[in-house]
């Protein structure tokens, strides 16, 4: 007498819905409580934990313990809620800087920041055709500007956008479009915008005097590997009036030095970023 086979086990989702896409649902499970914790932004327990994404009690404090276990988690022993830990963060910083060059550029940036009293940054252009931001150096500065790592700006906004138009051989009337999809504050007109995108071109680095944002300026130089194009910007923000037009050049200068720095470290350029100018149609 032949035996019954037996029944297979279905695999269901966080949700508890049965799972068909080949998922293994222990890593789901996972991953959906590194997204809740991230989005409430305050320490959860266990329980409320499970409750929240309808996970089996024990198999969620499993999965929590081996979080915590590999550093994604931390847990208060105290109240026994569990945050976000620093591993996500070096996961995050592979990415948005494949090419170490934030570590590398860090004392020269920590340097005119400090010499300026300005925030310096470091962005790079993504495959998506936007500026990332990979690191940033504060001023000691009583009053300074913090920005966060890893947002996004469009990419011919602020100082950025004219050292890019400066370099990139794009036709003006796609570059021109493109500048008119940025949200300005107060936006240039199309004649002071190339005159802008030509003194970029001309001196090496950018200017942005609060137009794309309000209360801010900002100075952009372009990280540029030996086939001319443009990889990463150097760029430092300030408050609005907050230099000279002496100490701006001086600013612009020193942001020029640390890119060209950079290109030469990262991909072997041997000249300055300074171009013949933007393409005209």
């Amino acid at each position: 007498m032949s035996e019954k086979p037996k029944p297979r086990r279905t695999r269901t989702g966080p949700d508890g819905e049965p799972d068909t896409s080949g998922r293994v649902s222990s890593v789901v499970q996972a991953l959906s409580i590194l997204r809740y914790i991230a989005r409430t932004r305050e320490p959860m327990g266990v329980i409320a934990i499970a409750r929240a994404l309808k996970i089996n009690p024990s198999s969620c404090f499993n999965i929590l313990r081996t979080l915590t276990a590999e550093g994604f988690l931390e847990r208060d022993d105290d109240t026994k809620a569990y945050t976000l830990g620093v591993a996500p963060l070096d996961l995050a910083r592979s990415v948005i800087d494949e090419n170490g060059a934030f570590p590398y550029l860090r004392p020269d940036m920590q340097r005119v920041a400090d010499t300026f009293s300005v925030t310096t940054t470091l962005w790079r252009m993504t495959r998506s055709e936007r500026w990332v931001m990979v690191g940033m150096a504060e001023s000691l500065a009583l009053a300074r500007i913090h920005m966060t790592i890893g947002q996004r700006l469009p990419l011919y906004c602020g100082a950025m956008g004219r050292v890019l138009a400066a370099h990139r051989v794009l036709p003006q009337a796609e570059m021109l479009s493109r500048f008119r999809q940025v949200r300005w504050y107060r936006a240039p007109s199309v004649e002071e915008y190339l005159a802008q995108v030509d003194a970029a071109a001309v001196r090496g680095w950018g200017l942005d005097e609060n137009q794309f944002n309000q209360f801010f300026s900002s100075i952009a130089a372009p990280v540029m590997d030996d086939h001319d194009r443009v990889r990463f910007c150097v760029t430092q923000t300030m408050f609005a009036g907050q230099h000279s037009p002496v100490e701006i050049e001086a600013l612009g200068a020193a942001t020029l030095q640390v890119a060209d720095h950079a290109s030469r470290h990262l991909y072997g350029r041997t000249r300055s970023a300074r171009p013949l100018g933007p393409p005209k149609d």
